[in-house]
């Protein structure tokens, strides 16, 4: 299973909704979706904007759990 770490990110870096979205261009909503796990998918240009406002990387936002474990 993939989760998100982005919440995680975000509060490391002293962000919240409103700061991440005026730093990335993105709306709100897509970030706290995000954030709350409501989405089944994220395009690239979503994701490469959260890494150049947050300046991270991918693996940085996502983390891998084995779900047989």
């Amino acid at each position: 299973m993939i989760i998100n770490n982005l919440k995680s990110v975000m509060k490391k870096q002293g962000y919240n909704i409103t700061k991440l979205s005026n730093d990335s261009g993105l709306h709100r909503n897509i970030i706290s979706n995000i954030i709350n796990n409501k989405t089944n998918g994220i395009d690239y240009s979503t994701i490469d904007k959260l890494c150049k406002a947050l300046n991270c990387q991918v693996g940085d936002l996502f983390i891998y759990i084995d779900n047989e474990e």
